[in-house]
């Protein structure tokens, strides 16, 4: 990602996933392409991030169970009917069928998830 192009450093993205490995290379790849972002490895996390009204994203990895992301799926539909949401997925999976948001595959690699999270909070940003 070109530094000069818009970062949104005031609009939040949670990364919501059961590996701290993978979950943490996540945040630091959108950290450093200049997003504000919020990680949590459990629902309770989660949930507490999205109640907080700071995100416009959220980002669900396949690290996830199917009933984890669907879960999460259903708690952010409910907090905020317009939040968006990515699912990451190694696989065709049920979760990512469900989402009225994004889907990625999580083997496309850190360029493509900085493409994809400015894409869909540069929609957010156009809706507002």
């Amino acid at each position: 990602m070109n530094p000069s192009s818009a970062v949104h450093t005031s609009v939040g993205i949670l990364v919501y996933g059961s590996d701290e490995l993978l979950l943490g290379t996540r945040t630091m790849v959108l950290e450093n392409a200049g997003f504000q972002v919020f990680s949590a490895i459990s629902s309770d996390g989660a949930e507490s991030i999205m109640k907080s009204g700071e995100v416009a994203l959220v980002v669900l990895c396949h690290s996830l169970s199917e009933q984890q992301c669907e879960a999460a799926l259903d708690f952010a539909k409910l907090q905020r009917p317009a939040l968006n949401t990515l699912v990451l997925t190694a696989s065709g999976s049920p979760c990512s069928e469900r989402t009225t948001g994004a889907v990625l595959s999580a083997f496309d690699g850190p360029r493509k998830l900085v493409e994809t999270v400015q894409d869909l909070l540069d929609c957010v940003q156009s809706k507002a």
